[in-house]
């Protein structure tokens, strides 16, 4: 996971990462901790919106994309992604069994109520 964080971080920036690579053949085991879903809360709306089903699936990965996009730009803290993903969940009403066109307009409408009536 440190390529990816240092990815994150630096972006668009590339910095050398110091320390061995990875060796599968060396681990003997593997072990997961619990996250904290109180501070990663990407993980819980996601949970959500597979519940939920239809169209929120879309909500979802729109407001996402959206939020990433205005971090990347430094427009919002790292945490703020989890405020905007569940703004969006919160104010769409889902649509059952969306067909393609249907995705695509909910995921403008998505884009455009996170831009207009999200406040920071």
């Amino acid at each position: 996971m440190r390529l990816p964080i240092q990815y994150t971080l630096y972006y668009p920036d590339r910095n050398g990462l110091d320390g061995e690579r990875l060796d599968f053949e060396k681990i003997a085991e593997i072990h997961f901790e619990k996250p904290n879903t109180e501070v990663l809360r990407g993980i819980p709306l996601a949970v959500e919106a597979s519940r939920i089903g239809g169209s929120m699936l879309t909500v979802m990965n729109a407001a996402n994309e959206y939020a990433v996009a205005r971090f990347l730009k430094k427009d919002i803290g790292f945490l703020q992604i989890y405020d905007m993903i569940e703004f969006a969940m919160n104010h769409h009403n889902k649509i059952g069994d969306p067909d393609l066109e249907t995705i695509l307009a909910v995921e403008q409408e998505t884009y455009e109520k996170l831009e207009r009536d999200f406040h920071i």
